[in-house]
This record gives C-alpha cells, sequence and structure tokens, in this order.
C-alpha cells in the first residue's frame, strides 16, 4: 500500500526532468497520476501513466483537460515560463510572480 493511494494527481511540464521524476514517484506510491506536456513525444515514455499533452500557456487547452476530472487532490504546475531580462534592469518581486507563476493552471 502506497502513501498516495487512491489520490489523484495532475502534473503539467511532466514530460522530463522535475515532472518526469515527480510523475513516476507519484504513480510508485500508488497516485492516480496524469502527467500533462507540450511534448507528446516524451510524454509516450511514461510507460503506465495516463499522459495528455497540453500547453499550460492556452487557456482552451487547460479548461479542456480540466474538464476530464471531478477533482483532483493535487494538481502540480512544475512548467516555467522563461523570460530575458537584461542586467542592468530589476524588476519588482510582484512582477516576477506574474511573469514565472501565471498560468493558467
Amino acid at each position: 500500500m502506497g502513501r498516495l493511494d487512491g489520490k489523484v494527481i495532475v502534473l503539467s511540464a511532466a514530460a522530463q526532468g522535475i515532472g518526469k521524476a515527480s510523475t513516476i514517484a507519484f504513480a510508485k506510491e500508488g497516485a492516480q497520476v496524469t502527467a500533462t506536456d507540450i511534448n507528446g513525444e516524451k510524454l509516450k515514455e511514461l510507460d503506465g501513466i495516463k499522459t495528455k499533452v497540453v500547453d499550460v500557456t492556452k487557456k482552451d487547452q487547460v479548461k479542456s483537460m480540466a474538464k476530464d476530472f471531478d477533482y483532483m487532490d493535487v494538481l502540480f504546475n512544475v512548467a516555467v515560463f522563461e523570460f530575458l531580462i537584461k542586467s542592468s534592469e530589476c524588476i519588482s518581486l510582484a512582477n516576477f510572480f506574474i511573469f514565472v507563476w501565471s498560468f493558467y493552471l
């Protein structure tokens, strides 16, 4: 019996790196995992795990995916929005959170 038996967990950016490692760890602990990513080919490497190609920067795709679930115990947004900033520029903490964490999830 795993520590996450029966838990419904959805992850974004789950095809590689931290997202993939987290997906595999959650599944090993018994969770019902859905791994999402924009890279469908990489998602195919997650044997035995439910996957769905979703671009979390596209509101319609996120809404469509959300309709697949009655509820979620955990929504793990691993996706990161990358932006460039000149070394001479400053960015406020508020703008940092807007740029980095403002996804539709």
